[in-house]
């Protein structure tokens, strides 16, 4: 897969998160207008919990990736110097 193709699927991700977390929100706030209070805030807030705990989950699945990087060139680095020096 290309890299454009990649972000083009990221970005297509992200909308569609964005629109169904917003249906979700939309229908708790329905719910609650249409006197069921207790289903609409479940609604509510499971979506926004759900929400928050991809993006979470997201945001520490990147940054272990980043350190796993910065771990294999420091080790590369190392080596190299260590073959041109000793």
């Amino acid at each position: 897969m290309s890299i454009e193709a990649g972000i083009g699927d990221s970005k297509k991700g992200l909308w569609f998160g964005f629109l169904i977390g917003l249906a979700a929100i939309a229908g708790g706030v329905i719910c609650v207008l249409f006197d069921h209070p207790v289903s609409g805030t479940a609604l509510g807030m499971g979506s926004i919990t759900s929400l928050v705990g991809v993006f979470v989950y997201g945001s520490r699945k990147k940054r272990a990736e980043r350190e796993r990087k910065y771990r294999d060139v420091k080790k590369y680095f190392i080596d190299i110097f260590n073959r041109l020096f000793y």
